[in-house]
């Protein structure tokens, strides 16, 4: 159990590290205050954790993060 959790956590630092550029710049185009960007980066790793994003565009996933 604890391996299969280190991996998620590991997937999760992968794909964060991976979109934050995209995500930051998607942020600061349309003005997002820093608790919504939080929240938002919280829903996203939420997401990648319990693998619902595979087959899902990034722009998606963030901008449904937000939503």
């Amino acid at each position: 159990m604890q391996n299969e959790q280190e991996y998620a956590e590991g997937k999760v630092i992968k794909y964060w590290t991976h979109n934050a550029k995209y995500y930051h710049k998607i942020t600061d185009k349309l003005y997002i205050p820093g608790p919504v960007k939080e929240i938002a980066a919280f829903i996203y790793r939420k997401a990648v954790k319990e693998k619902i994003i595979r087959g899902r565009s990034i722009a998606a996933v963030i901008a449904a993060a937000l939503y």
